[in-house]
């Protein structure tokens, strides 16, 4: 079983090559993401992350580094600086909540 860091990790390399099918093979089908602080869930089951990734992969120039790692029970937290063209960097806390080798939920502090 892949742990939670294991699983950021992965997740943080099929992002930055805008890869949707290897991005989403990594949640649970029933996984959701929230915004922090106020606890705003904005997509809830695959099919809903997967239209809003879609849509996010589009963005010209998009990657992410991550400048702080680390785990905590069953959760990865990488602290990220977000680029895409033409845009100001933009700086997140990314918590990935990790089940059985998969991300259950994903919560961001913008």
């Amino acid at each position: 079983m892949r742990t939670p860091r294991e699983v950021a990790d992965e997740q943080l390399v099929v992002y930055n090559n805008l890869d949707i099918d290897g991005y989403c093979a990594l949640f649970h089908d029933d996984a959701d993401l929230v915004m922090l602080p106020a606890g705003d869930v904005v997509s809830v089951g695959l099919p809903a992350i997967r239209e809003r990734y879609v849509e996010r992969f589009a963005t010209p120039g998009l990657r992410c580094e991550v400048t702080n790692r680390y785990e905590i029970g069953d959760t990865a937290v990488d602290v990220e600086i977000v680029f895409a063209d033409g845009r100001e960097p933009e700086h997140i806390i990314a918590l990935y909540t990790v089940k059985d080798g998969k991300i259950a939920r994903i919560s961001f502090l913008r």
